[in-house]
């Protein structure tokens, strides 16, 4: 309703905070096809979202903002940069050895995320370390870096200086 209630006279710009809070999944599905479609129109949407994940399919730049303060601005394809690498191999299960892998990696319980230039090279050596040392390997999922890994990355950061 507040959106339908902003749109009336036709703004050029649309100030949005959490606007999917609250919204079912069709809605939310319809509110964010919504957005792209006043995106396309040429209208600028300000967007304060904690759903990183909906908003990286519209959004053209990004300002992240750690304690207040605006750590990274960029477009996402630059903030992924940030990450150093083009791809995430994540691992669920019983992980032994990951200590013994020579590549970024964490871990949060029984998920492991380990960021890989290349997959083809990297995939190997992981499996391969993961059985010597008796993991449980439960799934394995190979993905692009996302705008979510990227915020991890730098708010990490920032919290550790």
């Amino acid at each position: 309703m507040n959106l339908a209630i902003s749109l009336i006279h036709n703004p050029k710009i649309l100030i949005l905070d959490e606007p999917s809070t609250g919204l079912d999944v069709s809605s939310r599905k319809e509110l964010w096809n919504l957005l792209k479609e006043l995106r396309d129109e040429g209208k600028t949407i300000i967007l304060s979202t904690h759903h990183i994940e909906e908003a990286e399919g519209i959004i053209d730049r990004v300002g992240i903002i750690n304690n207040g303060k605006i750590v990274a601005v960029g477009s996402v394809k630059e903030l992924k940069k940030l990450v150093g690498v083009k791809n995430v191999i994540e691992v669920e299960g019983v992980l032994n050895g990951l200590d013994k892998l020579s590549f970024e990696i964490t871990v949060k319980e029984n998920l492991a995320k380990v960021y890989v230039d290349d997959v083809n090279e990297s995939l190997p050596k992981i499996v391969e370390t993961l059985t010597k040392y008796n993991s449980k390997i439960r799934h394995l999922y190979i993905k692009e870096v996302t705008l979510e890994d990227a915020f991890l990355k730098i708010v990490g950061e920032c919290n550790e200086n």
